[in-house]
């Protein structure tokens, strides 16, 4: 994944209505500006699963 660095993450008035956000991709965010109201839904990120190396127990 590659990381983004926004230099100015403050794009909207904190005393009127949202009218840009940056965009998401399937990485995640992006330094592009989009000129429009972001859809209201969740961008939860998930870890990457590991698997577990099984124990094996011996029997007394």
């Amino acid at each position: 994944m590659k990381q983004v660095v926004i230099e100015n993450p403050i794009i909207n008035s904190a005393f009127s209505e949202p009218q840009r956000h940056f965009r998401f991709d399937d990485d995640g965010i992006t330094s592009d500006i989009i000129d429009t109201r972001r859809r209201s839904h969740y961008f939860i990120p998930m870890a990457l699963l590991h698997e577990r190396k099984k124990r094996q127990t011996n029997p007394k």
